[in-house]
């Protein structure tokens, strides 16, 4: 049987998209199958190394170069505009490294969003961390500090950290008085929390068994974020890696 034409033919437009990215103008010049698969592969982990992205960028353009990385980050936020959210570079603190996060617009579709994947009482746990991470005096030149596992299992929310939130990106909690009467998650729970926590961006594990503020947090909860830092930290913070 004769191949068929017809996808031949799209095959070879295709292909023919891809290589002549490096001559693309305007952003809509980019083909919506590379836009269409960073998007699927940024939201399935709601952040990703930048250079993980530069890398899945040349593999689908056929590149060995980065010359067209801004014209598909512009396509990209051109094309989820109507879903109310944005995608946004961090530089961790950490390591220096640089990431995209997918940051919704709407901080209560936010909170709605973490709350599908964690309950009250670990969204509570999780703001004291959030605090107990940002007080914490840095060793060294580090910006945020990165404590022992075992010093933030043993953290407690306190009543007032279960009232709602109230700034961008902070996750919803009960009020205090219907929180007092939750029982505490176990040490155990609190474990796996920050175990959870960590695999999808909002802390980082930046040695065995020591936690840091992830790329999720620092801009889905900056306010509360910058609150909890001193103002020489959070003045460098916004300047230096935001």
């Amino acid at each position: 049987m004769p191949p068929r034409r017809g996808n031949a033919a799209a095959g070879a437009r295709a292909t023919q998209e891809a290589q002549g990215a490096d001559e693309a103008g305007p952003s809509n010049r980019i083909p919506e199958f590379v836009t269409f698969a960073l998007i699927q592969a940024i939201m399935a982990d709601g952040y990703k190394k930048e250079q993980e992205v530069k890398v899945i960028v040349r593999r689908l353009l056929n590149k060995t170069s980065d010359d067209s990385y801004m014209q598909v980050l512009s396509k990209i936020q051109n094309d989820i505009q109507w879903l109310e959210m944005n995608i946004e570079r961090i530089k961790l603190p950490m390591n220096n490294e640089w990431y995209l996060c997918l940051v919704n617009k709407d901080a209560d579709e936010a909170a709605k969003q973490m709350g599908s994947c964690f309950t009250i009482d670990q969204l509570a746990y999780f703001r004291a961390v959030v605090e107990k991470i940002g007080t914490h005096p840095p060793s060294g030149d580090a910006l945020i500090a990165d404590v022992n596992s075992m010093v933030l299992k043993n953290v407690v929310p306190m009543p007032a950290s279960a009232a709602a939130a109230g700034s961008a990106g902070e996750p919803a909690t009960q009020p205090a008085a219907a929180h007092a009467q939750k029982s505490k998650l176990s040490v155990v729970e609190r474990e796996e929390t920050l175990h959870k926590l960590a695999s999808q961006g909002w802390l980082f594990m930046a040695r065995e068994g020591y936690y840091t503020l992830g790329p999720r947090t620092l801009l889905e909860m900056k306010s509360l974020v910058l609150s909890t830092l001193s103002d020489e930290a959070a003045r460098r913070l916004e300047n230096d890696y935001m």
